[in-house]
């Protein structure tokens, strides 16, 4: 369907076809008249096609009723000739027209039951796809440029088999591994490392003098940097360090992974590496638990926040944070104008699983806010 800046759907009265009833009905049928008119409100397209909405129905109900993309694009209603809001009810016999702009987007406010803008579950749903779609893509161009970058740095220079990465990790297409990056479903990192073997990475074992400066090192530089104890099941002093791609905290369910040459690395359990983990590195899977942790430590988490982007959201989630004594250490943050969302990434040091939940908790009540979450798992 065409859409001009300033197209126009107009719709007129429509007389009441069921003004006689069956004689015979009984004296219940007047009740029964007075249902089904109370049950439908009827409007016509400039066509005469009948368009039969339940009562409350808004302009943009009566919009997607029409065609998807008149919902999508519309902007404006006018009813009798007056300009309404697009929350105005409609009834029988008014005269609606349907303003639409070839730039228009749905807003979220639409799919709040709060605001009244659409009360037909048909319109709801064709918000919902067009909403979902948009994400999608956004996604999708997001994880295609964080998988050409981690191969870069990798060295690999294989281009993506999308389709068999789609089989390996249970998706249905290529495009699906892409978008799973780019909403951090999917590590980049277990990604990029099914498409080929990384240039650098080491392969040699380290000599026993080799191991235990490293585990020296490994040791001072934990205890400077605030980096939690973890004990590998059996094995006393073997050097762990904790994974960059999911940064869990105390308390966090944990497993270890032996890496070649660099320890124990010490993940969450839900961990996207580890659960996409290559059936050949299950055995390389190890228990650990989290040893006790001085007083006052603080430990790195990576908080993802996505919102309706308004003014002053940056600072209300900044005082959140504030006030639950989560300090920041890292923020990134983008708005895509094109559906006005904004999506801010916070690095924060907390002192276990139970300071992050509050701190998650809050930050999701507050206005606007449509998810919160670490990133990782």
């Amino acid at each position: 369907m065409s859409l001009g800046p300033d197209r126009i759907v107009r719709t007129t009265d429509r007389a009441d076809s069921n003004a006689s009833d069956n004689p015979s009905s009984g004296h219940g049928s007047a009740a029964t008249r007075h249902q089904e008119v109370a049950a439908s409100i009827y409007v016509l397209t400039p066509q005469a096609k009948v368009i039969e909405l339940p009562p409350g129905s808004t302009p943009l109900d009566f919009a997607y009723a029409i065609h998807s993309e008149v919902g999508h694009h519309c902007r404006g209603a006018r009813v009798d000739g007056r300009i309404v809001p697009l929350t105005h009810k409609l009834a029988n016999g008014e005269t609606v027209e349907i303003i639409t702009q070839k730039n228009a987007a749905p807003s979220r406010d639409w799919l709040s039951i709060h605001h009244g803008y659409l009360t037909t579950s048909r319109a709801r749903n064709r918000v919902r796809q067009w909403f979902k779609q948009q994400d999608f893509e956004r996604h999708l161009t997001e994880g295609r440029s964080l998988l050409d970058k981690e191969l870069t740095r990798l060295g690999i220079d294989a281009k993506p088999p999308l389709e068999q990465l789609a089989e390996r990790f249970n998706l249905q297409r290529g495009d699906d591994v892409l978008a799973a990056i780019g909403r951090g479903d999917l590590s980049v990192g277990t990604a990029a490392r099914q498409v080929g073997e990384p240039r650098h990475e080491r392969r040699d074992a380290l000599t026993e003098s080799e191991q235990g400066a490293q585990l020296a090192q490994s040791r001072r530089k934990r205890q400077h940097q605030g980096q939690p104890e973890v004990v590998v099941a059996g094995v006393p002093d073997l050097m762990t360090q904790i994974a960059s791609c999911c940064h869990p905290v105390p308390d966090d369910p944990i497993i270890g992974f032996i890496t070649r040459g660099r320890g124990v690395a010490v993940h969450r359990a839900n961990c996207s590496n580890i659960t996409n983990l290559a059936d050949e590195d299950q055995e390389r899977l190890i228990e650990v638990e989290w040893a006790e942790q001085p007083n006052h430590a603080a430990y790195p988490v990576d908080i993802i926040i996505t919102a309706a982007d308004r003014k002053g959201l940056l600072r209300d989630v900044s005082s959140v944070l504030a006030d639950e004594d989560a300090n920041v250490i890292a923020t990134e943050t983008q708005t895509d104008a094109t559906n006005d969302r904004a999506s801010m990434r916070f690095r924060v040091e907390v002192s276990d699983i139970d300071q992050l939940e509050q701190v998650c908790a809050k930050l999701r009540q507050l206005s606007d806010v449509i998810e919160v979450r670490r990133t990782g798992g």
